[in-house]
């Protein structure tokens, strides 16, 4: 994702995998917050989607682990997509990992 792509209130996902030879991932859907909330360091914020439905969204005074908030400077974007980017990252992974899926 580029950082001027991102809106407040939508749905990411973020991909990492269980295994070292990337073939088994694992995918976890957040709701971005916002940029800078607690200093002016550049951070990105995201919830949790689980949290933020269940809990509500995060917000000052409440405790950022409890509610799923996940803290990220911009060089890590990469790793965050939105519907669309995420579609074509498990068709990538599929191919990758296709000895799994047969």
């Amino acid at each position: 994702m580029k950082l001027e792509d991102l809106q407040i209130g939508h749905v990411y996902f973020m991909t990492d995998y269980y295994d070292e030879e990337l073939l088994i991932p694992k995918i976890g859907t957040y709701v971005y917050l916002g940029q800078d909330l607690l200093g002016s360091d550049g951070s990105l914020y995201f919830q949790s989607a689980q949290e933020y439905f269940e809990k509500g969204i995060w917000g000052s005074g409440k405790d950022a682990y409890e509610y799923g908030v996940v803290c990220m400077k911009q060089d890590i974007l990469e790793d965050v997509y939105d519907y669309t980017e995420l579609q074509h990252q498990l068709e990538l992974m599929k191919k990758g990992g296709a000895r799994y899926y047969e």
